[in-house]
């Protein structure tokens, strides 16, 4: 999958440079446009918050039910904070 997933990207990177504008302020949703952009054609959830629960070897990921209020604080605090990519934003 590692390598399935990192083919995706490349093939659909070139897209995302013209997806957004340079002044473009990230949003959870745009996130997610992203995902399904990049894994749409791997996952049909690709681009949806995940249902269940997953983890990687010992690794437990945020419990599912979670995501949403994560997806909702990263939007408010880092991508609000870091977006659009500039100097002044650090």
């Amino acid at each position: 999958m590692d390598i399935i997933e990192a083919e995706r990207y490349a093939l659909v990177l070139p897209n995302f440079m013209g997806m957004f504008t340079k002044g473009q302020r990230f949003t959870a949703k745009d996130i997610c446009t992203i995902h399904k952009a990049w894994l749409g054609d791997v996952y049909e959830w690709a681009g949806q918050y995940r249902q269940v629960n997953v983890s990687k070897g010992d690794f437990s990921f945020a419990m599912a039910r979670h995501v949403p209020k994560l997806m909702q604080d990263f939007e408010k605090g880092p991508l609000k904070k870091f977006t659009p990519c500039s100097v002044q934003n650090g």
